[in-house]
């Protein structure tokens, strides 16, 4: 997938849609996913009732996951 065709802010949904559909990435359900945008080091925002995440820093966060060993669900 490439970056620039995101949107450049990302919501649970589209997170999932992109980056853990189960199709060729993990599979991760909606709750886990809102889960995430819940952990201190997770760069969400909360704008009225939705969540969000500008794409560069949840790629940024994902690739600092994956070589620190972190634990993402």
């Amino acid at each position: 997938m490439d970056e620039k065709s995101l949107p450049r802010l990302l919501d649970p949904e589209t997170i999932k849609k992109e980056f853990f559909n189960g199709v060729d990435t993990p599979n991760l359900n909606l709750p886990a996913i809102y889960g995430l945008f819940k952990r201190a080091d997770f760069p969400g925002l909360k704008i009225g009732r939705k969540w969000f995440v500008p794409t560069n820093l949840f790629i940024e966060w994902l690739e600092n996951q994956a070589r620190t060993g972190g634990k993402i669900a």
